[in-house]
């Protein structure tokens, strides 16, 4: 009889942690920072991301910490540096630290961004019928260098 009481106890325990610890329920993002970042301006990968930093003023809307929508996030930042021109860009690592009793947490992504694709020459083709006055302002419009 005891061996029943003691599954049925546990059985409760994971019940009531499962309960209690539905993904988008009960963690904010306090603070959302970015190691790493030289080449882009961290306000734009924020505004790349899902997750977000709550809001300071009364009044500003909840928004829970969702784990999904993070690992979603991070696939999102390495597309965000590839379409910029980083193809090798990687999120490395992710930091939290938990505050009010894992009730917020500070969030910190790593990101090593690589080198930027560079383009050794272009060559026009094509364009052999246009005048060469329009060829050249072709050119001069592209302001490769």
């Amino acid at each position: 009889m005891r061996h029943l009481t003691l599954k049925l106890t546990a059985l409760g325990l994971a019940l009531t942690i499962a309960a209690g610890c539905r993904d988008g329920e009960g963690v904010t993002v306090r603070h959302l920072a970015f190691e790493g970042v030289r080449q882009v301006n961290p306000a734009d990968l924020r505004a790349a991301m899902v997750t977000a930093a709550a809001g300071w003023l009364p009044w500003s809307g909840k928004t829970y910490f969702s784990r999904q929508d993070f690992d979603d996030d991070l696939r999102r930042l390495e597309a965000f540096y590839a379409a910029r021109g980083y193809p090798e860009a990687r999120v490395r690592a992710f930091r939290t630290a938990y505050l009010d009793g894992k009730t917020r947490m500070d969030l910190t992504v790593v990101i090593e961004e690589g080198e930027p694709l560079r383009i050794e020459s272009v060559e026009w083709a094509g364009f052999d019928g246009l005048p060469e006055a329009h060829r050249a302002d072709l050119r001069h419009r592209a302001a490769l260098e």
